[in-house]
């Protein structure tokens, strides 16, 4: 939501929780940004090999490192990944599943982080 209010053309946003995804509709159509959200579950959910100049993933650590190829596949050359949900001392094992992308800045929190990674490769626009 907030990507879309900042700039953003368009969002897809994904979710294991079905509560979630109609609380992100109803704030969406709320904010008047409903045609720029696109809202999936994440239940069998696969890429169709679009690729993202900025991905948000919010989730725990078994969930990275079971689909950290799959979010890894979804980031544009020259896009950023930025992972939360991550907690101090599971840091190494997260950059262990990106270690393709370049780690650009680590931010701590209450023992919590936000790793900010980014894909090798030009821009498409670029």
């Amino acid at each position: 939501m907030a990507s879309v209010l900042v700039g953003a053309e368009s969002v897809l946003a994904v979710d294991s929780d079905p509560e979630a995804i109609r609380v992100t509709e109803l704030v969406a159509a709320l904010n008047g940004v409903s045609e720029k959200i696109q809202t999936l579950p994440a239940q069998g959910f696969v890429g169709d090999g679009t690729e993202f100049d900025l991905v948000l993933a919010n989730l725990l650590l078994p969930i990275i490192e079971e689909s950290g190829s799959q979010l890894a596949n979804s980031v544009a050359p020259g896009g950023l990944i930025m992972v939360s949900g991550v907690l101090e001392h599971q840091q190494e094992r997260v950059e262990q599943v990106f270690s393709e992308f370049k780690l650009n800045q680590v931010e701590q929190e209450e023992g919590w982080l936000v790793l900010v990674f980014e894909r090798s490769g030009l821009a498409a626009s670029e």
